[in-house]
């Protein structure tokens, strides 16, 4: 009976192990999540925007400098103010690195690269 028991609990361990195992693993920001995004004197904090293909994720800007925010290759854009928040929303449906650009007011010619969106394919396991 305790052979039995025994290899009952083994296979019970086995299979909680693999649940876990199979679970998807964090890659940054979880779909739904808002991230808060300072720009000052045209640098991002935080500078990489980390998430999972197939999520959707909203980036609250706060800036010292009024102008235009842009992810490219997403095209999506956010024309930011002076002491207001604008938010984004990203809906994350291709994988890969893409660039977050802003084109100042005082120069709407000039390309700033202000930090990065990296997207990546859902984990599973380690």
């Amino acid at each position: 009976m305790n052979r039995g028991f025994l290899i009952i609990a083994l296979f019970l361990a086995i299979g909680i192990g693999m649940y876990y195992y199979l679970q998807p693993q964090g890659g940054g920001i979880a779909s739904g999540d808002t991230v808060d995004v300072i720009i000052q004197n045209r640098h991002m904090e935080p500078s990489v925007i980390r998430t999972e293909k197939s999520s959707t994720i909203t980036l609250v800007f706060r800036t010292d400098e009024e102008g235009t925010v842009l992810v490219e290759d997403y095209n999506i854009t956010a024309v930011t103010a002076l002491g207001r928040s604008i938010d984004m929303t990203i809906p994350a449906r291709r994988s890969g690195t893409f660039p977050i650009v802003m084109y100042p007011l005082s120069a709407p010619k000039q390309k700033i690269q202000i930090g990065t969106l990296e997207v990546a394919e859902p984990r599973r396991g380690w």
